[in-house]
């Protein structure tokens, strides 16, 4: 999509896949997605599940945000911590988009941008979201796929070129992402 992401985990656990890597999120943990970043979730159908998800374009951000931007496609953070604040916070931008009146966009801009600046500023690193690691299959799968999309790359070309069958790929590959 062509906006930013602004992702907050608060109950259940999720795979969350991005850059090669899949992050799994737990209660606290966010992800902040610039645009046009190629990313998924999957949930755990037996658990229950809640989150939070915003879509905002850049300019909607505080400057001191819009800075890290151009230097990071995205960022997995903890903010466990804060997690009482930054829910909260979310839940009045949801309140203010269900209830609009004349102030409701300055009271959702002013909203994302605490968010933002509270993501930012009490954030663990992303070493302290546990970072699921693949087979080096599928990395080779998706580093093939990355170095090929502008050709035409099927299941059996990819396959071929890591020496295991289509078949087998695709199972691992969904496994995994």
């Amino acid at each position: 999509h062509s906006k930013c992401e602004l992702f907050l985990c608060v109950e259940g656990e999720c795979k969350y896949f991005i850059d090669n890597k899949t992050y799994i999120l737990k209660a606290g943990d966010m992800v902040f997605t610039t645009p046009k970043v190629l990313h998924k979730t999957n949930y755990n159908p037996k658990t229950s599940n809640s989150r939070y998800l915003i879509y905002c374009e850049d300019f909607l951000l505080p400057q001191s945000i819009q800075d890290l931007l151009p230097t990071v496609d995205y960022y997995v953070a903890s903010v466990s911590k804060k997690l009482d604040d930054v829910e909260l916070l979310f839940r009045k931008i949801h309140e203010e988009a269900e209830h609009r009146d004349a102030f409701s966009k300055d009271m959702i801009k002013s909203y994302l941008a605490a968010i933002t600046v509270l993501f930012f500023r009490y954030s663990e690193t992303a070493g302290s979201v546990q970072k699921r690691s693949k087979s080096s299959l599928v990395e080779s799968a998706i580093l093939y796929i990355k170095d090929n999309y502008s050709k035409n790359v099927t299941l059996e070309s990819a396959a071929k070129h890591i020496a295991s069958s289509g078949k087998y790929l695709s199972g691992a590959f969904k496994k995994e992402t």
